[in-house]
């Protein structure tokens, strides 16, 4: 094979070499971003970030009993159901996708500064891009002495897959 591509122009080469390579590069980039997308190996910033924050150790497997189906959710505000709802992204992630409507923004790293701010009785719901971050904030605040916590499964990609609407900013 070597043989037949030494005797081949250049420019044709390198077009079979790129379509060889092609299935490699793109499962590269779907890695790079589903990694950086939500919960995946953090940046060196966002690692430190998350070390300092009183957050950082949650328990291991929170189990079933967190995940609220983006069905659910929706059945949940058709009904008029009390919830508190809590973005808890990063403001960038805001302003690219907007939130879904009747939502309360509180990053992450505020949450445990703004626990005042929340109804402890309440159900709360959190919501995050793919449901990661917000998982582990259910945990914290299930931890804190909230008595109803849950995290939407698949985060806000979930529930625009699940044709759950949300509002721009």
């Amino acid at each position: 094979m070597l043989g037949t591509l030494l005797k081949l122009p250049l420019k044709v080469v390198r077009l079979q070499l790129k379509l060889a390579l092609l299935p490699a590069r793109m499962g590269a980039r779907l890695v790079r971003h589903l990694v950086a997308a939500d919960g995946g190996i953090p940046n060196s910033q966002e690692q430190t970030r998350h070390q300092r924050s009183p957050m950082a150790a949650p328990p291991e497997d929170p189990g079933p009993a967190f995940a609220l189906p983006p069905n659910e959710l929706k059945e949940l505000l058709e009904s008029g159901h009390k919830l508190q709802l809590i973005d808890v992204r990063q403001a960038q992630e805001l302003a690219n996708s907007g939130l879904i409507e009747g939502s309360l923004h509180i990053p992450t790293q505020d949450l445990p500064h703004r626990l005042d701010d929340l109804n402890r009785q309440e159900q709360v719901i959190l919501y995050c891009h793919l449901g990661s971050r917000s998982l582990d904030a259910a945990m914290f605040l299930k931890e804190k002495g909230f008595a109803d916590v849950r995290s939407l499964d698949g985060g806000l990609v979930g529930w625009e897959s699940s044709g759950g609407a949300v509002a721009s900013l």
